[in-house]
């Protein structure tokens, strides 16, 4: 916990590969495990995670990701 996850591949193989709905892709370079975030911080544009680190959202995937976040909070 607290050490960032590295391996290569494109995200849309991974994302395939976990096939766990607990994971967002808030950014091109990003899979974030929503267990972990702290605060969605949509309006900043980062999300915080926490371990204190933090991921950044992009305008494109941001809609996107905070849909899949409120549905995770739902549960």
């Amino acid at each position: 916990r607290g050490t960032p996850y590295c391996e290569r591949g494109t995200l849309s193989e991974k994302s395939s590969e976990l096939n766990c709905p607990d994971f967002i892709q808030p950014h091109q370079r990003y899979l974030v495990n929503m267990n972990h975030i702290a605060k969605f911080g949509g309006l900043l544009g980062t999300i915080s995670l926490d371990n204190g680190a933090q991921v950044p959202i992009s305008k494109s995937m941001k809609d996107r990701a905070l849909q899949a976040y409120l549905i995770y909070k739902r549960r």
